[in-house]
């Protein structure tokens, strides 16, 4: 896995990432795209109320037009390419992708979220956003959604269901979520999958993870 790496470190410097292609070798490989930036206003101040109707549309909307691709993939290498069902992954898939076959499943859905109940008075989007994804994960603002142990446990199915894809189509590639993607990834790793490259978390960054095929 060291050469992947440096080949991967190499492709940094180059203007058109490329993934790594080699028929004459038995490698697996899955690739974890977060999707692009939504077509939406996310500064300013909020109340709950507002802050509520924000995170919904967030949920609903596209991307803005995505102008270079994050990475090219070789003629041949993937079939498909699976995405979660959110309007945000969706429609950056079809931006990216839309010469292969397009499988939805909510399965891949970012993990939920709702405003933490506080004074319905404005504050900074970023506080809505942050402190109700903290409360959630410290298991005290799940009433009504999906709780954190329900969320890791679909993304562990995520993560067999991603390794057994890859046992016959070696490389696949999903078009999902930020958070779910890292817990996507951690539990892959603990399935013996090592991380060969890492881009960050921001919009369209992505993670690369890899072990030799079967």
């Amino acid at each position: 896995m060291a050469e992947l790496r440096r080949y991967y470190e190499e492709q940094e410097k180059s203007p058109a990432f490329k993934i790594f292609h080699d028929s004459s070798r038995v490698l697996q490989q899955i690739i974890l795209l977060r999707h692009g930036e939504p077509d939406l206003k996310k500064e300013g101040w909020r109340n709950r109320r507002e802050a509520l109707s924000f995170m919904r549309a967030y949920d609903s909307v596209g991307v803005k037009r995505i102008v270079r691709k994050p990475f090219a993939l070789r003629t041949g290498t993937v079939r498909r390419v699976f995405h979660s069902s959110m309007q945000r992954a969706r429609h950056t898939a079809e931006q990216l992708f839309s010469e292969y076959q397009l499988e939805e499943s909510a399965s891949f859905r970012e993990f939920e979220r709702k405003p933490i109940v506080f004074f319905n008075v404005p504050m900074p989007t970023s506080f809505w956003v942050g402190s109700s994804r903290f409360f959630w994960l410290m298991g005290f603002n799940s009433h009504g959604i999906e709780s954190v142990g329900d969320a890791r446990r679909r993304t562990r199915i995520n993560a067999y269901f991603m390794s057994e894809i890859s046992k016959k189509e070696k490389t696949v590639v999903l078009v999902a979520h930020g958070l779910h993607n890292r817990e996507l990834a951690r539990y892959l790793k603990r399935m013996g999958w090592e991380m060969v490259y890492n881009s960050g978390d921001e919009y369209l960054s992505f993670k690369i993870l890899a072990k030799p095929g079967i």
